[in-house]
């Protein structure tokens, strides 16, 4: 008998659900299956219905959400919106999965989800802007300047947005234009 594809859906989301809260608030290793089924509503065997163990759900989870920030920029990109756009399509992403992006970018217990999305998000930037991955100082520019955005989005995220969106979009177009100082000695 095979399984209606909505309730399937339902289910693996109600334990991604159960795992972003917890992952939050808890170490990934004082993470239990049994917590998760429980937080869940459901039985540990059907945790294993969708998942190896809680490492393999982290695992799904951040796969899937950095394949979701991959695609939106390189949208962005390809359709000429570099930066005017940007954040505003970012801050959506974010809004519509904020489990996820609390659970992911503001998470002390998880540093290589930074790693990864960098690692992800360097190359498209590369191709989608015709810089060859050979080019050394270009892959170092994106080494500084990525996870420097990442961090300043998540910090937005974290402190509740307590920016309006132009002005943090400011900050980040002026240090890229003009560099950090400028933003640093600006008059705003």
């Amino acid at each position: 008998m095979k399984k209606q594809p909505e309730i399937t859906e339902a289910t693996r989301r109600d334990f991604i659900h159960a795992f972003c809260s917890c992952y939050q608030e808890t170490p990934i290793e004082k993470i239990t299956v049994k917590d998760l089924a429980q937080r869940a509503g459901y039985s540990r065997v059907t945790f294993y219905n969708y998942f190896r163990d809680v490492y393999h759900l982290r695992s799904e989870i951040e796969d899937e959400f950095i394949e979701r920030i991959a695609r939106k920029i390189r949208a962005n990109i390809e359709t000429g919106v570099v930066f005017d756009r940007f954040l505003y399509a970012f801050d959506k992403l974010f809004s519509e999965n904020e489990l996820y992006s609390q659970a992911l970018l503001n998470n002390p217990h998880n540093p290589q989800f930074w790693t990864r999305l960098k690692d992800r998000i360097i190359p498209i930037a590369l191709e989608t802007f015709g810089i060859s991955p050979d080019n050394q100082k270009a892959g170092y520019a994106f080494e500084f300047y990525i996870p420097g955005v990442i961090s300043m989005i998540a910090s937005w995220l974290k402190n509740g947005r307590d920016l309006p969106m132009e002005e943090l979009a400011g900050i980040i177009q002026g240090i890229l234009q003009q560099g950090l100082l400028s933003q640093l000695f600006s008059s705003n």
